[in-house]
């Protein structure tokens, strides 16, 4: 009985995560609402993370359908470095790890830019940064 009731927990918990978070919700543009950082952050992303925050705030970041997109905190760092994107950003959604891949350029040469996962819970969503620790919590645009 146990395992029967521990089985039809497990099977709700996985079929529920199985249906958020598909590709087609992404698709749109995004806005920035609040930006903090992950509790488990380093020392050294505590120090700087103040300064981080003030250009994300508000910033936008766009899905397209064809695998296109527009990040406005990687157009900014790319800026401040003396680059540009020039509209060559791309995003791939692993719907097994919920994680979104931008990357510039195209075929063998290209370059992973960042890496988030996608958190949904109720309608409040969160991509969470792979290695810069910081949580966006997100809301989606009305078309």
């Amino acid at each position: 009985m146990k395992k029967t009731v521990l089985f039809s927990i497990l099977l709700s918990v996985f079929f529920l995560n199985s249906i958020a978070q598909t590709k087609e919700e992404l698709v749109g543009t995004w806005t920035v609402t609040k930006v903090s950082l992950a509790p488990n952050a380093p020392k050294e992303f505590k120090e700087g993370y103040d300064k981080m925050v003030k250009g994300m705030q508000h910033s936008t970041m766009e899905f397209e359908q064809d695998g296109k997109c527009k990040i406005a905190i990687l157009e900014l760092m790319a800026k401040e470095a003396g680059a540009s994107l020039n509209g060559k950003t791309s995003w791939v959604y692993n719907e097994i790890d919920k994680s979104i891949i931008v990357s510039e350029g195209s075929g063998k040469s290209k370059d992973t830019l960042m890496k988030m996962y996608v958190k949904k819970e109720g309608k409040k969503y969160m991509f969470i940064g792979d290695e810069t620790y910081l949580v966006f919590d997100v809301k989606k645009n009305k078309k």
